[in-house]
């Protein structure tokens, strides 16, 4: 991925389950940019925080509800 925001939802699986990504993340490695979470409301787009650049495992606190990603540049 290059820098810039991406909606989750709009990226299918390539594991054969027909699912998103969205609603699925429970870890982030990044590769010299840091990288924001969000989680959407239903209404807004919620920033979770941030995972440092060069992150090897990042473990999100709350699982399983990541929707998007802005790539920090």
């Amino acid at each position: 991925m290059t820098c810039g925001f991406y909606n989750l939802g709009t990226y299918w699986r390539d594991d054969g389950s027909g699912l998103y990504y969205n609603d699925w993340a429970n870890s982030a490695t990044t590769h010299g940019n840091s990288m924001t979470v969000y989680n959407w409301d239903g209404s807004k787009w919620v920033d979770w925080g941030t995972v440092p650049a060069w992150s090897v495992g990042w473990q999100f606190k709350l699982v399983n509800q990541i929707d998007g990603v802005r790539i920090n540049c």
